[in-house]
C-alpha cells in the first residue's frame, strides 16, 4: 500500500465499478466471422479481485472470456509483474497484458531491459503519430546540376568557405550494397551513368575525410538502385503499394536488411554512405576550382 491508497480487496461488483471498465462487444474480424472480444482494464488490483472478476465474466465459451488486461497508469512494470502473478494464480495464463500511457521506444526498452516487465504488447499512440524528438524536418534545396540542350547535365556546386558544407555535385544515383547474409553493407553515391554490379569488386571513397581508410573495396552479393521515379512528365510512373505492402517492406528493412547495431536506441552504429571515385573526383575538382583547397 502506498500513501492513502484504498483497500484493494474488493468483491467483483465493486472492482468493476471503481477500478476497471470492461469493453464489451468490440468487434474483430477474423476467419471471415465477427466475434466478441473483451478487454479487462485495471488500475488497481490484487489476487482476490482479479480472480473474482475473471470468474465473474466466465461463460464457459472460449470466445467470450477476457482476452487481455491493460495497465495505463502508475508503475507499469511493477504492475505487470503483480498482475501477471495474480492472473497465473487464478488459472488465467492466457490473458495477455498490455501497457499504454505516453509510451515511446525508450520507456519500453527501460521496462523490458532493466525492470523486466511482463507485458505481451504495448499501445503507443501520441509518440507514434507525432515526431516528438524531431517535430520539424529541415529540408534545403541545393542545385547540383543543370540540364544542357544536348540532354547532358553540367555539375554545379554551392560556393562556401567551409569544406564541411561542400555539396556533392552532379546528377547522381544512390545504390545499396548487400552482403551474403542479405544485410546492407553501405549505401553508395554514384554518377547517374555508372553501373554497380553484384559479384564484382566496387571501389569506394569514404565521405568522412578523417576516416583511417579513405578508400575501400568490397564485392557485394546484391545491389539495388535507391532512386525510383514516381512521376514522369506529370504522370504517375509506378503502381502505388497498398498498406500491407508498405508494412511488409518496412518490416523486411528492419528485420533482415538493417544491422542490429544500427537500431540501438543509445549510440547506434551509423549506416555507412560512400562515393564512387568518379563522384569524389568531381567533387574535389570543383571545390579546388572554386576555393583553391581540398575537400
Amino acid at each position: 500500500m502506498h500513501g492513502n491508497a484504498p483497500d484493494l480487496r474488493l468483491d467483483a461488483p465493486r472492482l468493476a465499478r471503481k477500478h476497471e471498465s470492461v469493453a464489451r462487444g468490440a468487434r474483430r474480424i477474423g476467419g471471415g466471422k465477427q466475434r466478441q472480444c473483451r478487454v479487462f482494464r485495471t488500475n488497481h488490483f490484487d489476487r482476490s479481485g482479479v480472480a473474482a472478476r475473471c470468474n465473474h465474466n466466465r461463460t464457459g465459451l472460449v470466445e467470450n472470456r477476457v482476452k487481455s488486461a491493460r495497465i495505463d497508469s502508475g508503475d507499469l512494470a511493477r504492475g505487470s509483474k503483480r498482475l501477471r502473478k495474480a492472473l497465473d494464480a487464478a488459472g488465467k495464463p492466457y490473458i495477455k497484458l498490455v501497457a499504454s500511457n505516453g509510451l515511446d521506444e525508450r520507456k519500453i526498452a527501460n521496462m523490458e531491459l532493466y525492470e523486466h516487465a511482463h507485458f505481451d504488447s504495448y499501445g503507443v499512440g501520441e509518440n507514434l503519430i507525432t515526431s516528438a524528438s524531431d517535430p520539424v524536418f529541415g529540408g534545403v534545396y541545393k542545385l547540383v546540376a543543370v540540364k544542357l540542350p544536348d540532354g547532358t547535365y553540367q555539375p554545379k556546386m554551392k560556393c562556401s568557405d567551409s569544406a564541411s558544407k561542400a555539396i556533392i555535385p552532379g546528377k547522381k544515383m544512390p545504390w545499396r550494397l548487400y552482403d551474403e547474409n542479405g544485410q546492407a553493407q553501405c549505401d553508395l553515391i554514384a554518377m547517374d551513368g555508372e553501373v554497380i554490379e553484384a559479384g564484382k569488386p566496387v571501389k569506394m571513397v569514404n565521405l568522412d575525410p578523417d576516416a583511417i581508410e579513405r578508400t575501400i573495396t568490397i564485392t557485394p552479393t546484391k545491389v539495388k538502385r535507391l532512386l525510383v521515379p514516381h512521376i514522369l512528365n506529370g504522370e504517375l510512373a509506378i503502381e502505388l503499394p497498398g498498406i500491407a505492402e508498405k508494412k511488409a517492406y518496412i518490416a523486411k528493412q528492419l528485420t533482415e536488411e538493417t544491422w542490429e547495431t544500427e537500431l540501438r536506441i543509445e549510440m547506434p552504429h551509423k549506416h555507412y554512405v560512400n562515393m564512387t571515385p568518379a563522384v569524389a573526383e568531381c567533387r574535389a575538382k570543383m571545390y579546388s576550382e572554386l576555393h583553391g583547397g581540398k575537400v
